[in-house]
């Protein structure tokens, strides 16, 4: 909440408090002699940065002012101006409220405090209340000046009215030279909150201009694209943050993943291979699996098969070295699959068992083992999902005259 201008508001109010005992408008307000020189004397007081004294002349008038609504108003407003001074905020705004409570003040003089009240209720975060004391005060102003429009806006704002907030800041941020960053954010915030996502890309392309140098703004803004399912526009925006020098590892990594999104692996690959190298992105589990699965999109196969054997090395499973067995089963590398199959099914806790063993039986006919292949055909044929397809392959392999006449147990399994 940008409540620097609150405070710079409060130090205006309480510099220089005057006393309205003068007569405005037609209702020619008066004091008492008596009354009249300690107002002014406690008004000195105040002055003198002497506000303790002044409370003190001010509490013992109260009580002889029974009967002069005016009197007490006036009375009460300058011991708000008294706690004012001294810092005490609530017995301030309290004060203020029993003087307006009285309505006996000049019509400009209960205008004012009127505002006066609103400011000091923002400040002590208390909102609805503060609210009602703005739209009394707004509804006597054609042209409302701009801290009052940014004290609406706050109020709305912490209260979580974002509807209600929105035309405030809108108006803030027209009026406003130069813009204060902080209003742009209390703006997005509301737009984010509401899903007015069209309204946030808007905001922030003003605000990436703006602050060039905010790394959030553009992350921001590649966001609102991406929920606007305008995703080439969200790669362009990360790809400029890039460019700047402003994208850290975990941002690098969402580009690459939006590469392969809006289906460019082959450049999602090669930036993930030169972050790798420049060191700007750590190697590990995860990113080894990254850069194999945008290579192998990318149908570039043989260098999907060096990633994942990054990534094969650092799981705890074997379902990447099964994974490498049936890249290089479509390269044809028979011996590659066979030795990939192998190394799956001795690190163990594969997914698909089945497979393996299928593969391996395919692999082995491929290179001539034939006692392995009807071997790990026949295990495959335990596997409902391998079941067929290793029925086949084995009726394929004896039809063409293929036996294995030795089948011993398979090594490494």
């Amino acid at each position: 909440m940008p409540t620097y201008f609150v405070l710079a508001l409060l130090l205006s109010l309480f510099s220089a408090p005057s006393l309205a005992a003068e007569s405005e408008g037609g209702k020619k307000p008066t004091v008492s002699e008596a009354a009249h020189r300690v107002l002014t004397e406690a008004q000195a007081l105040i002055g003198k940065h002497k506000p303790r004294e002044a409370i003190a002349k001010l509490t013992a008038l109260l009580p002889t002012l029974a009967g002069e609504p005016y009197a007490l108003a006036v009375t009460h407003q300058v011991m708000g101006y008294a706690y004012g001074a001294e810092d005490d905020y609530r017995r301030a705004v309290e004060s203020f409220k029993k003087a307006l409570s009285y309505q006996a003040l000049p019509d400009e003089v209960t205008h004012d405090l009127t505002y006066n009240v609103a400011q000091l209720l923002v400040h002590l975060t208390a909102y609805q209340e503060a609210l009602g004391y703005l739209e009394e005060w707004l509804r006597h102003e054609r042209d409302p000046k701009l801290d009052a429009v940014k004290l609406t806006a706050t109020a709305h704002f912490q209260l979580h009215r974002y509807e209600a907030a929105v035309p405030y800041l809108e108006k803030v941020l027209a009026r406003q030279r130069p813009p204060e960053e902080a209003w742009y954010q209390m703006l997005l915030a509301c737009h984010f909150e509401r899903g007015q996502y069209q309204a946030a890309v808007g905001l922030l392309e003003t605000m990436v201009k703006t602050w060039p140098e905010r790394r959030d703004y553009w992350l921001q803004l590649s966001g609102a694209y991406q929920r606007l399912d305008r995703n080439h526009q969200a790669l362009a925006v990360l790809e400029l943050a890039e460019r700047r020098a402003l994208l850290g590892e975990a941002e690098r990594l969402q580009l690459v993943r939006l590469y392969v999104y809006v289906d460019m692996p082959y450049q999602a690959a090669q930036f993930l291979t030169a972050k790798i190298e420049q060191g700007a992105i750590k190697t590990n589990l995860d990113v080894w699996d990254l850069l194999a699965h945008s290579w192998a999109h990318a149908q570039e196969k043989q260098r999907a098969v060096r990633a994942l054997e990054h990534a094969a090395r650092l799981a705890s499973d074997g379902n990447r070295y099964l994974h490498i067995a049936q890249l290089l089963f479509e390269l044809r590398d028979w011996n590659g699959a066979v030795k990939a199959v192998d190394n799956a099914l001795q690190k163990g806790d594969i997914k698909q068992v089945g497979t393996a063993h299928l593969l391996l039986g395919i692999a082995s006919h491929h290179t001539g083992d034939e006692k392995r292949c009807f071997h790990a055909l026949e295990r495959a044929q335990h596997y409902k999902d391998t079941k067929a397809q290793a029925d086949w392959w084995i009726e394929k392999l004896r039809a063409e005259g293929v036996a294995a006449t030795d089948r011993g147990p398979e090594a490494g399994m």
